[in-house]
């Protein structure tokens, strides 16, 4: 009933209920000190209060999954339109990866959840201080989410936060920045959430449990020794199909923004750019690779992509004459989909081994294709329309102008 890495937190988490001990997982009868304690926790709670199944080991993915849904949303509202924030919020759930990991029992979702909540503090916390505004709370929020982010997984819930946030600062040459960030008290809070569980197992397994997440965990993880591959790109295409392919288009036009990008206005995109970037980077150098490392990046690379497609659909296809290519290419993998999955049908019929959830998704291919096609319209229809009434309106304007003006020549 569970994936393979699923059955570690689900039998340890079973084993703290029926044993008593929630300090030191068991995983078959061996103790388990692969990962930190949060995600044993969280699924032991959830054993004590719904009961052992396999819904109660995968209920905080799905709690944390709609967590990161509406933070995303909340956060873009403040630093772009409505619209972009909607958008963001859809394509975030409508990615895959993101969907496959909200239905499992790992640690992901719940470290990609207190890095986004991290990082979307810091940066609220950033430009409340370029107003003069209370930027204390959401600086203090920062170091709890980067404490608990690092329970759940280990050193990278807060290696990835400290990178990405001294990356940006580092390129907006906003040193100023560092001394509101109450950095001393910070640390002490960091370190008053996260480090007592490892100094009580440090004391209770010695120099087993040392080894294990200063080497084990932390240098052969650091410094792998196989070769370094392109896998992260691909994997990004592949597991973001097909907003990946806008993703693509919006980095080519903010990047032809050139020194622009660093100006304040485009500070809060210029963020998200490095935060997205840095995660994919981070674990290719490090040559981590596995496809759901891919996630702390997802709310980044859907606000890029949902403040693209927002611009796109304001602006019209004339302004963006690439997004006929994008869907043109997405309609054509699409449909070769759908004939796949149609040849699919009919043999499984002959051979009496349908499962009846395969029938629909030809019909929600096209429907989709159907949708793209008709909102691509819709919207050049729509510029189309505010353009002419915007040019009837300039003609009517100037008319009454000149004949104000020939009044006042009589």
């Amino acid at each position: 009933m569970f994936h393979t890495d699923e059955q570690f937190y689900a039998q340890s988490g079973r084993n703290m209920v029926e044993s008593g001990d929630w300090i030191t997982p068991i995983f078959d009868g061996k103790k388990r000190f692969q990962k930190p304690i949060l995600q044993y926790w969280l699924v032991a709670s959830s054993y004590k209060v719904l009961g052992i199944s396999p819904y109660s080991a995968r209920i905080w993915a799905a709690i944390f999954a709609s967590l990161g849904i509406l933070i995303t949303y909340f956060t873009t509202n403040i630093f772009f339109s409505r619209k972009t924030a909607l958008c963001s919020a859809l394509i975030l759930p409508a990615s895959y990866i993101y969907f496959l990991q909200a239905r499992l029992a790992y640690t992901d979702m719940t470290l990609s959840f207190f890095i986004a909540l991290s990082l979307f503090s810091f940066i609220r916390g950033y430009f409340l201080f370029e107003k003069n505004g209370d930027s204390k709370k959401y600086f203090f929020l920062f170091y709890v989410s980067m404490a608990l982010a690092t329970l759940a997984k280990g050193h990278v819930g807060f290696i990835l936060p400290i990178l990405i946030v001294g990356i940006f600062i580092i390129m907006t040459k906003n040193y100023t920045i560092l001394r509101r960030m109450y950095i001393p008290g910070g640390i002490m809070i960091f370190l008053l959430i996260a480090l007592p569980w490892f100094v009580i197992m440090l004391r209770l397994h010695g120099m087993d449990y040392l080894n294990q997440i200063i080497y084990t965990e932390g240098v052969e993880r650091m410094f792998p020794k196989s070769k370094f591959t392109l896998y992260y790109p691909f994997a990004m295409i592949r597991y973001y199909f097909p907003w990946s392919l806008f993703l693509i288009a919006a980095m080519v036009r903010i990047f032809s923004l050139r020194k622009r990008i660093f100006e304040k206005e485009n500070q809060p995109i210029l963020f998200f750019i490095i935060w997205a970037l840095t995660v994919l980077i981070f674990f290719a150098i490090f040559r981590i690779e596995h496809s759901r490392y891919l996630l702390p990046s997802s709310p980044a690379i859907a606000i890029i992509v949902g403040r693209y497609l927002s611009e796109a659909d304001d602006r019209g296809r004339r302004t963006f004459p690439e997004i006929r290519w994008i869907l043109g290419l997405i309609c054509i993998i699409y449909s070769f989909a759908a004939i796949a999955m149609i040849i699919t049908i009919l043999i499984l019929l002959h051979l009496d081994l349908l499962p009846m959830i395969i029938i629909g998704q030809p019909l929600i291919l096209i429907i989709g294709m159907a949708f793209l096609i008709w909102r691509y319209r819709f919207s050049d229809n729509k510029l189309s329309e505010n353009l002419y009434l915007k040019h009837r309106f300039s003609q009517s304007h100037n008319r009454h102008a000149n004949i104000r003006i020939r009044i006042g020549i009589i």
